[in-house]
Parts: structure tokens; sequence; C-alpha cells
């Protein structure tokens, strides 16, 4: 595979993690019911997102020669590690839901700027 279907990939299961959180805190910050409709669907989302990411994301790395140790690749690392907890955390705690919600955003936003900048 190119290391271009590798980024389609990244992208997709980006999208899918954002939208499951997205949901998931949202019904945190409105109700903090633990057993809402289409919860099942948003947890598949989230895994299966957080494995297209991980797929991806180690697929342009063997394409593009860049190394493993890389500080910005193992930062990725711990961001992709905190996103696929978010769930877990927005559920146990949705008084906190408007904070993950947040934190949600920033780390999304680090994410991106250090796989575009690459800056260490």
């Amino acid at each position: 595979m190119s290391a271009s279907l590798y980024k389609v990939i990244h992208l997709v299961g980006i999208i899918m993690v954002f939208l499951a959180l997205g949901g998931a805190l949202l019904n945190s910050i409105n109700s903090g019911v633990k057993d809402y409709a289409f919860r099942k669907q948003v947890g598949m989302y989230h895994g299966i997102g957080l494995f297209l990411v991980l797929l991806g994301g180690f697929g342009m790395m063997a394409k593009l020669n860049y190394s493993y140790g890389d500080g910005w690749f193992l930062v990725k690392v711990v961001i992709w590690v905190a996103l696929g907890a978010m769930l877990t955390m927005g559920t146990k705690k949705p008084e906190q839901g408007k904070m993950f919600w947040l934190v949600t955003l920033l780390l999304g936003a680090g994410a991106a700027y250090l796989g575009v900048m690459k800056p260490f």
C-alpha cells in the first residue's frame, strides 16, 4: 500500500475517534446517563477508529522511513493512549464532561501540530 492510502486510513480513523468522543462527551455533559441509545455503536466507532489511526500511522511511518524513536512520534503515541482512555473517563466522570471536551480538542490540536511540523 502507498503512503497516501495509509494517510487516508489514518484520517478516517481520526474522524471516527473524534465523532465517537464528541457524541459520548456530549451525552456526559447533557445527562450523564451511562446507558444511552447508540452507546454500543459509539464504543465500536471509538475502538475501530483507534485501530485505524494506529494502522495508518504505523503504515505511514514505515513507508516514509521515519524513526519510531523520534520524540514527536512518541508524544503522538501518548496522545493516542489518552484519546483511548477519554471515552471511559467521560462515562465514569460525567461531571467532568466539559473539561474532557476541551482536553479532547487540545489533544487533537497537539497531535495535528506534531504530525505536520515534526518539531523534535
